[in-house]
């Protein structure tokens, strides 16, 4: 082998504190770990993988599988694969997923990068995850797969997330069978898209926060969204109570394409900073350069606002970590959502939703700081802190 190409873990049924670094294997379809296809009921929780130049891990589930506060970053290839069957369910709570290596793009031995790509599932839950994608790699943060020739592909939620800085997509839906529930999370920077549906009916978006999508100073002639939705005839879809802004005022940030008309799209903050901007949004065949117009294509905003949200901190181009996308007092979207409960009754933060304010966060009105900001509860939605965590550490050597 080329150092060590992969690890290959059978005939257990979890696998737990691994750290594994330094796997030699550059192309895409060599991984740092396999699991392989007769274990069922598995548990992979506190594995870290990096610095690797191969994949991540490629899970082949059976039956059930649980992914839980693992670190996979620094890879070359896809960071996770999940291989599984009509019949397993899937959930991937606490983990972070980041690629951080500077590649040529178009080098082809390298493929796509994804955080996480699914293939087959009865359900999955993806919870309180971080996604960084690196806007140089192509890839999504969440892609769900399912081959034209393969059977039922099922329901997924995603919930709770951060989708930084993608070039594809954060989340991308192929043509599948399920219900996906998109809720409480926030999208980024992403240079494309933030939430992209292929084909896929029965797609429900609500109370996400999207910033700053879209770049053609990366994507060249590529128009990028918050949102895109393409399909003229999906049915199901359901998008509300979503902010969708532009704020940075290079690349041609982009809010939003939906042209399944028959479906809702209502209760969301809608705002470009930059108007006019080109093709800014869509509705069905019309092509709006500010959200005025787009509302007149729809015709009227029914529940939409078009006004800042007032952020209590954003940074033009800075990090999410430099960011607070929680809401001032003052901000126009405080009540302004419609009320969900019957789904989810918290936010990102875990905070309870009692009066339903647009976005990924829930205003909590309690006492003034000292410097005259409101205090607001904050729980945090992420990953656990994996160096907390006692690790085996496997470094493979290089000859």
């Amino acid at each position: 082998m080329n150092g060590c190409d992969y690890i290959t873990i059978t005939g257990v049924d979890s696998i737990q504190r691994l750290r594994v670094t330094n796997c030699i294997g550059k192309y895409s379809h060599i991984n740092a770990i396999t699991t392989t296809s007769e274990m069922t009921d598995l548990i992979i929780r506190y594995v870290k993988i990096y610095d690797t130049y191969a994949g991540g891990i490629k899970i082949i589930a059976n039956n059930s599988l649980l992914v839980e506060y693992c670190t996979i970053y620094q890879c070359f290839a896809k960071l996770c694969i999940i291989q599984s069957n009509q019949n397993t369910d899937i959930v991937v709570r606490g983990c972070q997923f980041i690629y951080t290596k500077e590649v040529d793009i178009d080098d082809p031995e390298y493929g796509n990068t994804d955080g996480i790509f699914f293939r087959l599932a009865k359900s999955i839950l993806v919870e309180n995850c971080y996604f960084f994608g690196m806007h140089r790699v192509h890839g999504d943060g969440i892609q769900y797969y399912r081959g034209p020739s393969e059977p039922y592909n099922g329901d997924i939620t995603v919930r709770n997330c951060v989708f930084e800085d993608w070039r594809n997509s954060a989340i991308f839906l192929e043509e599948t069978d399920g219900i996906a529930k998109i809720y409480n999370n926030v999208f980024y920077n992403n240079q494309r898209v933030g939430v992209e549906n292929a084909g896929h009916d029965n797609v429900k978006i609500w109370n996400n926060t999207f910033v700053d999508h879209g770049d053609l100073r990366i994507l060249g002639n590529v128009q990028g969204r918050a949102i895109n939705i393409t399909g003229d005839n999906l049915t199901g879809i359901d998008i509300r109570n979503n902010i969708i802004v532009c704020f940075r005022s290079a690349g041609e940030p982009d809010l939003i394409t939906f042209k399944a008309t028959n479906s809702v799209e209502d209760y969301n903050c809608l705002y470009d900073a930059n108007e006019p901007n080109s093709n800014t949004c869509v509705w069905g065949n019309s092509y709006n350069n500010s959200v005025g117009d787009y509302f007149s294509a729809k015709g009227g905003p029914g529940n939409d606002i078009n006004a800042d949200p007032l952020f209590i901190k954003y940074v033009e181009e800075g990090p999410f970590s430099e960011q607070d996308f929680r809401l001032q007092e003052a901000s126009p979207v405080r009540g302004k959502g419609v009320d969900l409960s019957d789904e989810f009754t918290t936010d990102i933060n875990g905070n309870p939703r009692v009066n339903w304010d647009i976005g990924a966060y829930e205003y909590i009105n309690t006492n003034i700081g000292d410097k005259g900001e409101p205090e607001q509860t904050v729980s945090s939605f992420l990953y656990l802190n994996p160096e907390a965590v006692s690790y085996t550490h496997l470094t493979l050597p290089t000859n």
